[in-house]
């Protein structure tokens, strides 16, 4: 599994639950640039041997303790005590003044302590060991720091993609660090379920993010959908080839908070054609006894499936409980869901398929999914209740983000 730093070992839920602890570095490798007056095969065969050169190797620091926020320790143990009885109580808060409320709900459930949402859909499993991967991620404001870059460049990028020889060198290319770390890692713990609580922006959303930062607009989704169909490419010849033996688990990823209608690979770099050991998954809230999408949520074709994502309880820093919404939090519930099914499934395919053969019509997940102790007015009739807004995912920075702003390094698949 893959956290990152706002998770707080030390939280009473997460006793005995960790199996592993690493954090991975990976040094960025060189780039690839056009160069003025190129013609288009001589920039492609460049391009080609740039995709066929091996990155650099990553370094791997294993019992990592991630970083907590000490801040929170001014918070006596009876607050805590009484913040977590009242809260999963689902009552109100009698006995907190309006100051120390608002404190208390700015510092538990602030995007800060998302902990890419392991902390509370998974480690609730007995039978479940919790592999712990530190990685970089960057939050939505972060994405405020991207560059500009050219249609033109993004053209060229498009254009080349569709290239024989670049084609074959992408399907083809060696696995960058990340991921030759990443395989070892599933193999030594016999990994079979992952959750992937980070996501990259819809491509709607990461235009309108560029145009936020002052940059020209741009079109991405030609960019984009020729990235999915080599990616699909790729994934179907890593599995042919034996690259990932020994190595391939089910993965749930989560769709993202936009609200947009993501249909293929033009409009969301998740989309991946052909994607059998991936599942976008979506969130639902449950009111009157009944699952229903969240507004937040992306939804359409892509989507391969609803968990709850919408006030959900999940233990945060310092051993406090918090309110989280988004899709991230859903993309969990499906991986834990997935993991106790996975006895009876020998591969990640014939584990997807008993997974997807038990979504409805609206493609949502049974409620028998739902831990009901997590889930914010689960199973229950509420006329009325609080609105919370969904917190942003986080964006990894992924290969196909990079090779967009021509750092075509692979610096990992966004495991």
């Amino acid at each position: 599994m893959v956290v990152d730093k706002g998770f707080d070992v030390r939280h009473p839920a997460f006793a005995g639950k960790i199996a592993g602890c690493y954090d991975i570095r990976c040094p960025a490798g060189p780039s690839f640039e056009p160069r003025a007056g190129e013609s288009d095969d001589d920039a492609a065969a460049r391009f080609a041997e740039h995709l066929r050169s091996p990155s650099p190797a990553c370094t791997v620091s294993e019992g990592v303790t991630l970083e907590v926020e000490d801040y929170l320790e001014r918070f006596h143990p009876e607050d805590r005590e009484f913040w977590n009885d009242h809260l999963l109580g689902k009552k109100r808060f009698p006995g907190f003044t309006p100051e120390l409320f608002k404190s208390m709900v700015e510092m538990t459930a602030s995007a800060a302590y998302h902990g890419t949402a392991t902390s509370g859909a998974v480690t609730y499993e007995n039978d479940v060991d919790v592999v712990l991967v530190q990685i970089e991620l960057s939050s939505a404001d972060d994405l405020k720091s991207i560059p500009c870059f050219r249609q033109e460049d993004i053209d060229l990028e498009t254009r080349l993609l569709s290239h024989p020889e670049v084609a074959e060198a992408y399907i083809q290319s060696p696995l960058d660090g990340r991921d030759r770390q990443l395989l070892e890692l599933r193999r030594q713990h016999g990994i079979r379920v992952e959750n992937w609580s980070f996501g990259v922006p819809s491509t709607t959303a990461f235009e309108a993010m560029l145009r936020l930062n002052g940059c020209p607009r741009v079109t991405l989704a030609a960019y984009m959908r020729a990235n999915a169909e080599l990616d699909g490419q790729r994934g179907a010849f890593l599995r042919s080839s034996g690259a990932l033996d020994g190595a391939e688990s089910l993965i749930f990823q989560a769709a993202g908070n936009y609200g947009h209608p993501i249909d293929d690979g033009g409009e969301s770099l998740s989309c991946t054609p052909g994607r059998v050991d991936r599942a976008l998954v979506g969130a639902y809230e449950i009111y009157r006894g009944r699952p229903v999408q969240s507004s937040f949520s992306n939804h359409g074709e892509c989507v391969d499936l609803y968990a709850l994502g919408e006030l959900v309880y999940l233990p945060s820093a310092a051993g406090f409980y918090s309110v989280f919404s988004g899709t991230s939090f859903a993309a969990p519930f499906a991986a834990r869901y997935a993991s106790s099914l996975a006895q009876q499934a020998p591969t990640a395919l014939a584990l997807r398929d008993l997974v997807f053969n038990t979504r409805d019509e609206n493609r949502f997940l049974p409620l028998s999914a739902v831990p009901t102790e997590l889930a914010g007015f689960t199973l229950e009739t509420a006329a009325s209740r609080p609105a919370l807004p969904a917190l942003p995912t986080p964006v990894l920075l992924d290969s196909h983000v990079h090779r967009v702003l021509m750092h075509t390094a692979r610096t990992g698949s966004g495991l």
